[in-house]
């Protein structure tokens, strides 16, 4: 199998989870793993996701009493002198991404780049970015300290050390099948 893969940028999930009710695992426990491009797994697990997010969306603009830290994934790469949004796990240098502190914008929405990009240089941690619905990849949220969607992680980490998969499972709670 390919070494070369999509970045699939988990690892700062620390960062923004700092509610009391939020779980905390190490920043690092995801940090380069890589999946093969076109990857079955990761796509199902996006495709979980977004089959999803109308609900997700709901409990993030009206969130239910022991919920917290909402955020979506997105796709993005380099073009020219700016970047692209993307979905498309073939892409070699599509790098993903959690954004927060998430609001509508007209037709979409606006939030912060919660991560330090690796392999895109066109855009930085903390800035702001516009997204539409049909650019998320993926979401998650704490529910009374578990986390809930990501669905992502579990291949990605899967796709490692098991030691990692093994951890990153006793400490949010989440259980990769």
């Amino acid at each position: 199998m390919t070494t070369v893969g999509v970045r699939l940028v988990l690892a700062t999930l620390v960062i923004f989870f700092t509610l009391a009710a939020a779980n905390a695992f190490a920043d690092d426990l995801t940090k380069g793993h890589m999946v093969p491009l076109g990857d079955q797994a990761i796509a199902d697990a996006s495709a979980k996701a977004q089959a999803n997010v109308d609900q997700f969306l709901a409990k993030m603009f009206n969130p239910p009493a022991g919920t917290s830290g909402f955020s979506v994934k997105i796709g993005i790469v380099d073009q020219g002198s700016g970047f692209a949004l993307t979905k498309d796990t073939s892409v070699n240098a599509v790098e993903f991404f959690w954004i927060l502190k998430i609001v509508p914008s007209g037709d979409g929405f606006t939030g912060v780049l919660a991560d330090t990009p690796e392999t895109v240089k066109n855009i930085s941690a903390g800035q702001s970015l516009r997204f539409k619905k049909s650019d998320i990849f993926d979401w998650m949220y704490f529910d009374n300290g578990k986390m809930v969607g990501n669905f992502t992680a579990c291949p990605v980490l899967k796709a490692g050390p098991i030691e990692d998969l093994k951890s990153f499972e006793q400490q949010t709670g989440m259980v990769c099948e």
